[in-house]
């Protein structure tokens, strides 16, 4: 039968490390819950960053699948997005085994100030003479290093140990048009709501469901898009074949809370510091009878054996 949870935390940090808490107890006592069983559907990229952290703190592996492309570019220095300049790396190689790309050379050069692009240019010949003929392994490591890059590791999944550079590039380049998550099943998933889509999950977790964090208040004026958020959040509900959680928190340290657009019912003293005490988001009490009373976080880990 599946459960539906409801559970208050103090603050964000108690939440996230909670909810990781009772995931890896979860992963540790049902021996068919795999990591990829797992979802938690993040209200922004700053929760998933953090939700991600948390879970790495328990040992717990993951992976995200967020809204846009699969590689993100900074407009400003983007060769310091090192899953980017492995990219450009591919494309020289592939482009040195056959592959036209007219424009590889030219975002290469742009790596380098303007003064110092023969150079650069100089540099991308000398790697392709050295590294042209190389496949699997090796060419990754040539490409991105030892240890390559999060970003990166998503783009290449899932590496067999054998792609020559077009077999590489391919995969590459189809994972930039459509992400998708990592393959491995120890992996927990984290991802948008635009992102959950139809996707089934046994264990489904929202977290951070407090107003001005979902819906954000830059939809405040947005009417469509605060009309997909709802619909999303609707089929999210109706996820979580074994287990839906649905999670917020109480209050926050004002000046975070501020930082992140968070909306203060009213402000208190708690042992000195200085918080904003917040209220559920609008989503959740829209949904009404689908949502169950709340229990308290500490109750939650309790209950669970925890």
């Amino acid at each position: 039968m599946r459960e539906v949870h409801y559970v208050k935390w103090r603050d964000p940090n108690d939440e996230l490390n909670g909810l990781a808490r009772w995931v890896q107890h979860q992963l540790n006592t049902d021996e068919e819950l795999l990591g990829a069983d797992v979802c938690f559907v993040m209200p922004n990229r700053t929760w998933a960053k953090v939700g991600a952290r948390a879970l790495k703190e328990r040992k717990l592996a993951s992976t995200t699948l967020w809204d846009g492309p699969g590689l993100s570019i900074p407009e400003q220095d983007p060769g310091r997005n090192p899953a980017y300049v492995a990219w450009l790396k591919l494309r020289l190689l592939a482009e040195a085994n056959g592959v036209e790309d007219g424009e590889v050379w030219q975002l290469w050069r742009s790596l380098a100030d303007a003064e110092q692009q023969a150079q650069q240019e100089q540099q991308g010949r000398d790697f392709v003479a050295v590294n042209a003929r190389k496949q699997g392994f090796g060419l990754i490591k040539a490409i991105a290093g030892e240890e390559p890059d999060e970003q990166f590791r998503h783009l290449i999944d899932p590496v067999d140990g054998d792609e020559d550079v077009r077999t590489l590039l391919a995969r590459v380049n189809g994972h930039i048009a459509q992400p998708q998550f990592l393959t491995s099943e120890s992996a927990v998933r984290i991802c948008s709501y635009g992102r959950l889509g139809a996707q089934r999950f046994r264990v489904l977790i929202l977290p951070g469901l407090v107003e001005g964090l979902l819906p954000s208040p830059l939809l405040a004026d947005d009417t469509a898009q605060l009309t997909r958020l709802t619909e999303q959040f609707g089929t999210a509900l109706s996820n979580g074949t074994q287990c839906l959680l649905l999670s917020s928190f109480q209050m926050v340290e004002k000046k975070r809370g501020i930082s992140l657009g968070l909306s203060f019912t009213r402000t208190r003293d708690v042992h000195g510091q200085l918080m904003g005490m917040l209220s559920p988001s609008r989503l959740l009490i829209e949904a009404g009878d689908a949502i169950p009373p709340s229990t308290s976080g500490q109750q939650f880990l309790e209950q669970a054996g925890i």
